[in-house]
């Protein structure tokens, strides 16, 4: 049986819930509180758009709006290796609940992991007395662009001030350290702004926009678990092709020998 361990970071929708909470702690929402603040990976103008298409009214309360999105992610220009490669095995203390009722596998925060795929991965490991696999760690680089967009110039431009001091202050150190395990970096040096001379007038009224833009590296995890492999000193996996619904097996060469991490987890494929 086969597991697929991933564990990636949508860095764009960790951006808005941070400026949310940012934007809480530090008074916008009481001190805006005559607008409606919009902090989204949604750009408004699609809604306008398709709102424009059918004939209805545009929606001006979804104004000031900020979003977060992201316009490229590329591999990091100065790392030659783009994926690093390791041995991993699991044990019956990865599967084993804690005194928070959560076991070291649960609480690495693998995606997809539901109680039947956990309960799976734990039979295995019961079986099998420990479970060998690879983990493969992918760094990659995000361009990420944060516009702002509202009716009223003033207000923007305070906006853009706000989001310009987070991403250049807090937001380094909050983020690295959150998504340290990510081995996650903002670079200053990369922030580029542009806080005048955006202007749009297609939905009926006047909206004046800013743009604040930055790189960010991070890594991300897949580990592929095969119940099948009995060694600890791995050399081939054999990895069932689910993709195109194959009975059969396809052999690729992974990764060499050597010991391997102590623990990995996260959502399993059958």
């Amino acid at each position: 049986m086969v597991f697929y361990l991933n564990k990636g970071l949508i860095l764009e929708q960790a951006i808005v819930r941070a400026l949310k909470d940012y934007f809480s702690v530090c008074g916008a929402y009481d001190f805006y509180k005559n607008v409606s603040l919009n902090i989204t990976n949604r750009h408004p103008f699609a809604k306008l758009a398709l709102d424009a298409k059918k004939g209805a009214r545009s929606n001006m309360s979804l104004f000031p709006a900020i979003i977060v999105a992201t316009e490229s992610d590329d591999k990091p220009g100065e790392l030659e290796n783009l994926v690093d490669v390791s041995g991993v095995k699991l044990t019956i203390e990865d599967v084993t609940p804690g005194e928070n009722a959560a076991s070291p596998l649960e609480e690495k925060g693998y995606m997809m992991m539901t109680p039947e795929k956990l309960a799976a991965i734990k039979e295995a490991v019961e079986t099998n007395g420990r479970i060998y696999g690879v983990s493969s760690f992918i760094r990659r680089s995000d361009h990420i662009a944060i516009e702002i967009w509202a009716e009223n110039i003033q207000l923007k431009n305070e906006l853009y001030e706000l989001i310009r001091l987070f991403v250049c202050g807090f937001m380094k150190e909050w983020f690295e350290k959150l998504y340290e395990e990510n081995d996650f970096s903002l670079f200053d040096d990369t922030v580029r702004g542009q806080r005048s001379n955006n202007f749009n007038v297609d939905f009926g009224t006047d909206l004046s926009g800013a743009m604040i833009t930055f790189d960010a590296d991070y890594m991300i995890e897949q580990t592929v678990i095969d119940t099948d492999l009995v060694d600890e000193n791995i050399e081939f996996l054999e990895v069932i092709n689910h993709v195109k619904g194959q009975a059969g097996t396809s052999r690729s060469v992974v990764i060499g020998g050597g010991d391997g991490a102590e623990s990995g987890g996260g959502d399993a494929g059958e």
